[in-house]
């Protein structure tokens, strides 16, 4: 009877264990599959979320980054002309305008200082005698101031024999002109550089036009708005009264939008203020 007992209970015992054994290795059912699926799901779409929104914020970190980027250089390059207008010329003479509707600014200025005053009449002379040929180097045209304030242009002549490059010779410091000119004690003769910036409205290029020759500022450029202050804060557009400049420009890329404005005060019209 004890032996009988004994062996049903390792009987029940076998079967307890293969049973389990078999459940273990069927795996899991649908119900723990399908709620282990939907788990997963949930823990990668957020984890898709996360990520996708570090990547917009980053691309619109980046897009602003570079908006501002192309800003600034280009109020840079505006500014550093500005400042110059006027540099080594008549201050009577006009150097800084802007067109309103057109986006287009000129400035006028002397960068090399050349000018030369007549200490004696002339008469009748194609080639002109100068203390310094130098600063007049790669000049096609040059401004001639006849008192008290008419100012006319002169054109270089293109001639290289002698030393001559565009009309002037830096080994005889003289300059050569088209025509045969007279001048009086007191004239003077200066270059007159003039820049041009102006925005492409189809290309949204901002563009530097020196000599004749367009370089590019910066691209993606909606607007371009300048204006002119005298000392007191007063609009002005009149040459003699402008002491400072307010620029603000507009630049896009995409849906994003980016403007930045600036300030400046032109440093050739300022020392014409008298001090308090």
């Amino acid at each position: 009877m004890r032996m009988r007992i004994h062996k049903n209970a390792i009987k029940s015992l076998y079967c307890v264990r293969t049973h389990t054994v078999e459940r273990s290795e069927q795996g899991l059912t649908l119900v723990g599959l399908l709620i282990a699926l939907t788990i997963t799901a949930v823990i990668i779409t957020g984890v898709v979320r996360l990520l996708s929104t570090s990547l917009d914020s980053t691309s619109e970190n980046h897009s602003r980054l570079r908006m501002e980027q192309i800003a600034v250089r280009a109020l840079s390059a505006i500014s550093e002309l500005i400042v110059q207008a006027g540099a080594n010329l008549p201050a009577a003479e006009p150097s800084l305008s802007f067109s309103g509707n057109g986006d287009t600014l000129y400035v006028l200025r002397n960068p090399k200082g050349a000018l030369f005053t007549f200490k004696f009449s002339v008469n009748n002379k194609r080639k002109v005698y100068v203390e310094d040929a130098d600063p007049f180097l790669g000049a096609t045209t040059v401004q001639r101031i006849i008192p008290p304030s008419t100012i006319s242009q002169l054109t270089v002549s293109a001639y290289s024999a002698g030393d001559f490059i565009s009309g002037v010779d830096t080994t005889n410091d003289s300059l050569r002109f088209s025509s045969l000119e007279s001048y009086s004690a007191g004239e003077q003769i200066y270059l007159k550089q003039k820049d041009c910036i102006w925005l492409d409205s189809n290309t949204r290029e901002l563009k530097h036009r020196i000599l004749g020759t367009d370089l590019i500022l910066a691209e993606n450029v909606d607007s371009l708005q300048i204006s002119f202050f005298e000392l007191d804060g007063t609009a002005t557009t009149v040459w003699t009264d402008i002491r400072t400049c307010s620029m603000r420009i507009v630049v896009s890329m995409g849906e994003k939008t980016h403007a930045i404005d600036r300030r400046i005060l032109l440093r050739n019209r300022a020392y014409y203020d008298p001090i308090p």
